[in-house]
């Protein structure tokens, strides 16, 4: 399945987990009916018939179980609605700052890099739980608000290539849609368990109570009910623990298969994740994560947080390590004795663990093309490439790091610096409006800032254009640690900076939109909204305005662009032909702002549609600059489709 197969995959489990949800609720409501009803019986009609039907009890309680299952759901899915931080918080996590010397995790935040930017997603937050098993998770509803958590087992008992599999699987639960319906799968679950909590409350209390009262008087029959319902509530809870961890187990094995299969796909190394899971399988302490929330979050670890052989049953949300290890590397093989390199603590990321002179020549051409006007490509290979990165991305994707200037590198790592690299990549070429743009600093931004910039500014001249945004994406954990008002000032500022030659460059909109994007999820707090639009005709209009300003972007007459727009426009379905037209080129980029917003809003094939015509349009002539790459990407990015950095024909 391609990235968009793959989102409406994780749409169609998130639709059986709300069945089998359902199904939880509808058999724990007539447990408790029963148990009411009993009660009902015994103390309201001792002395009448027996009768089985109470309509009045069985509506409040159906009215009070769902009201109770859904107040506990919305309630813990609300307290993990910011994004995978919390959630790697949650579990004890401690945040890795990106500029850290200590030596592995200098060498897990170069690996967590790189694969961010040949996957084409914003570099994650990274957290290390203090565990001694080998474990790890990603967390988020989004790649824009992820975090990866790993545990200093897995820190200290892999090699490098091994953490590379590791976190290539976790990568691949990002692209794949994976951490969304796993984070709701914990506010499902929270929702049915409560029952069984209750109960458990119900019992402790009237325990300490009878403890407390010196009254041989007390208890009677009213106690006696109230025990009574107290431990049936326990006991019906184990109907929310039995069809929780069947729940869990259905939804994420399968999941957890493809995602072995992505890392291997990604690094082209199955002694990377197969070594890992071998180790795992090795190790005295095995994958067990010890914090008193690991079973609320079984089903996201890279493996069972747990040991022993009970969670191997049909309850399990692990395929069995046996399992995975042959399923990577072959029935019977045996992998070779992994040796670790030790990473040099130095700020400056180590060179991909994949030698570029081994890959295809689309790469060398790639890096060579640095003064190129256009770099031939095809655009079914930026296509195929959607959510599936290969290792020639990865290495592209080191290489670009190392590219980085040490300077802007270092200061991309800490809030102010980071702050400082994204005001420097939007100073303009032209004397008089840099020195505008460096005037407007000074006035509206925080003065550290600004002799920051001054600071940086030797290094960001003749910045050579392919690492612009690559720079600014490396930024983005560090961006995410400024206080609400740091970054309204920063977005305002943005906007100053793009508007001081009084007109938008393609780059300009790329970058703003990239911050947005970005960064909403994290200070906008805005309520997260599903698609809205499942048919073409509906956001014809924002259609038409995506392919005109791409064809725009990469013609230089309004003959040529309409060529192109036409060469984009014969990739949609053929029904929707008639409503997508040609726009002016006045348009412009604020018509394509409110365009992604829309479009951003559909279903994921409307999304594969809309993608595949724009990067046909960008790619019309064959080849594609700088520029038009980075629109690509940008319009990618806005619709939640994680696109690698683009690769020549090789």
């Amino acid at each position: 399945m391609n990235f968009f197969e793959q989102q409406a995959d994780a749409r169609k489990s998130t639709t059986r987990l709300v069945v089998l949800f359902a199904l939880a609720i509808l058999c724990i409501i007539a447990a408790l009916y029963f148990v009411f009803a009993f009660v009902a019986m015994r103390y309201t009609e001792e002395d009448g018939p027996f009768t089985l039907w109470h309509p009045t009890v069985f509506i409040w309680t159906s009215l009070g179980t769902l009201g109770v299952i859904a107040v506990a759901s919305l309630s813990k899915t609300v307290s993990l609605s910011e994004g995978g931080s919390v959630v790697a918080e949650w579990m004890g996590g401690r945040l890795v700052d990106s500029g850290t010397q200590e030596m592995k995790e200098r060498r897990l935040v170069n690996v967590v890099e790189e694969m961010a930017i040949a996957s084409g997603v914003a570099v994650p937050s990274i957290y290390v739980i203090d565990s001694a098993g080998i474990n790890a998770f990603a967390a988020g509803y989004s790649p824009d608000d992820a975090a990866v958590a790993v545990t200093t087992g897995c820190l200290e008992e892999l090699t490098r290539d091994e953490l590379q599999g590791v976190i290539a699987h976790e990568f691949s639960h990002v692209l794949n849609g994976d951490m969304k319906l796993n984070i709701r799968l914990i506010g499902v679950l929270a929702g049915i368990l409560f029952i069984g909590m209750t109960g458990g409350w119900i019992l402790r209390s009237m325990m300490y109570s009878r403890r407390r009262s010196s009254s041989k008087k007390d208890g009677g029959g009213g106690i006696i009910a109230i025990l009574l319902l107290g431990f049936s509530l326990l006991v019906i809870g184990y109907v929310g623990v039995f069809f929780g961890k069947l729940i869990k187990a259905g939804v994420s094995r399968q999941r957890e298969f493809l995602a072995d299969a992505s890392a291997v796909q990604f690094t082209r190394n199955p002694h990377g994740i197969g070594g890992a899971l071998q180790k795992i399988r090795d190790f005295d302490h095995g994958s067990k994560v010890t914090h008193k929330r690991t079973e609320e979050l079984s089903h996201m670890f890279f493996a069972s947080g747990f040991s022993g052989r009970f969670f191997s049953s049909m309850f399990a949300t692990h395929p069995a390590l046996e399992t995975r290890i042959e399923r990577i590397i072959g029935p019977g093989a045996v992998l070779p004795k992994s040796v670790d390199v030790p990473s040099a603590p130095a700020a400056k990321p180590q060179a991909p663990s994949t030698p570029i002179d081994e890959t295809p020549g689309g790469i060398v051409a790639a890096l060579a093309a640095a003064d190129a006007a256009a770099v031939a490509m095809e655009p079914t290979d930026v296509l195929n490439h959607i959510g599936a990165p290969t290792k020639q991305h990865l290495a592209l994707g080191g290489q670009l790091i190392a590219n980085i200037p040490d300077a802007l590198r270092e200061a991309a790592t800490s809030t102010l610096g980071a702050v400082a690299a994204v005001y420097g990549v939007l100073l303009d070429e032209e004397d008089a409006v840099r020195q505008i743009q460096l005037e407007q600093v000074a006035s509206n931004a925080d003065h550290r800032v600004g002799q920051e910039l001054q600071r940086l500014l030797p290094h960001l001249t003749g910045l050579d254009p392919r690492i612009r945004l690559v720079l600014v994406e490396l930024a983005m954990p560090a961006l995410r640690q400024l206080v609400p008002a740091q970054y309204q000032e920063m977005r305002t500022n943005v906007q100053a900076l793009v508007q001081a030659d009084e007109k938008v460059t393609l780059f300009e909109f790329c970058l703003e939109k990239m911050v947005q994007v970005s960064l909403e999820a994290n200070f906008e707090k805005t309520k997260r909204k599903g698609p809205a639009y499942g048919r073409m005709k509906a956001v014809a209009a924002d259609v038409s305005i995506i392919l005109s300003t791409l064809a725009y972007a990469g013609q230089d007459s309004v003959e040529a662009a309409s060529n192109a727009f036409q060469v984009g426009l014969e990739r949609l379905p053929q029904k929707s032909r008639g409503a997508v037209v040609f726009q002016p080129a006045e348009t412009g980029f604020r018509a394509l702002d409110s365009a992604l917003d829309r479009v951003a809003r559909t279903t994921p094939n409307i999304k594969e549609q809309v993608l595949d015509a724009s990067v046909h349009v960008a790619l019309a002539d064959g080849t594609v600059t700088v520029e038009e790459g980075e629109m690509v990407r940008a319009v990618a990015h806005a619709m939640g489709c994680p696109v690698p950095p683009l690769l020549a024909k090789g």
